[in-house]
């Protein structure tokens, strides 16, 4: 847990890159401000970023809050669209707002990882491959069923290797899953992939 840059103590923070001010803090700044025009440019000569965000870390949290909510609801449209907002803001404050923003957002801590816009059509897209394949479902599962009935210890990799072509893979993974689960089916290891077989219901 890391400590407030300000009062030294340990608790609850809104966090820039690990260096924190506690919310204490942060509503003593924003008082501080209240009779200043939050809408004023600052030229990076004005602000570093550590600056603006202690400046300017509340209402960016209120719109970082915004955007994880409607994400969570899966309405990723309208948290692109609030991430614009947010960006918004954060160019309108300068320099040290623009900065702040590419950093934060823009891209992944790390190399490798997915910035935040990334992130979010990443589990838009994720969201829409999975209503497709719900649709899909209760029309293969049939079809799954009487495939191994009539081909029994058929392998699971052959299975994949006929929806293969279709791009519809990921219906037999969920399908199969769903079966072994429901008890209707069984799975008998075979060298790198599985025989599967109809439950033998007595």
């Amino acid at each position: 847990m890391v400590k407030c840059r300000i009062c030294g103590k340990r608790g609850l923070f809104i966090s820039n890159n690990g260096i924190g001010i506690c919310k204490s803090c942060a509503l003593e700044s924003e008082n501080s401000n209240n009779n200043k025009n939050d809408d004023v440019f600052f030229d990076s000569n004005d602000l570093s970023e550590d600056r603006f965000f202690y400046k300017y870390g509340l209402n960016i949290q209120e719109k970082l809050t915004k955007i994880i909510c409607l994400t969570e609801k899966n309405k990723y449209d309208d948290a692109l669209v609030a991430l614009d907002e947010l960006k918004k803001y954060c160019f309108n404050k300068g320099k040290a707002g623009e900065s702040y923003f590419n950093r934060e957002f823009m891209r992944g801590y790390l190399k490798r990882d997915a910035s935040y816009y990334e992130s979010i059509l990443f589990q838009k897209q994720k969201h829409e491959s999975q209503k497709e394949i719900s649709k899909c479902i209760p029309i293969e599962r049939p079809r799954i069923i009487q495939i191994i009935k009539s081909n029994p210890g058929i392998l699971q990799k052959d299975m994949y290797a006929q929806y293969e072509a279709s791009g519809k893979r990921s219906v037999v993974v969920a399908i199969i899953q769903a079966l072994v689960k429901d008890d209707v089916i069984k799975k008998v290891k075979k060298g790198n992939s599985y025989q599967l077989y109809m439950k033998d219901k007595n």
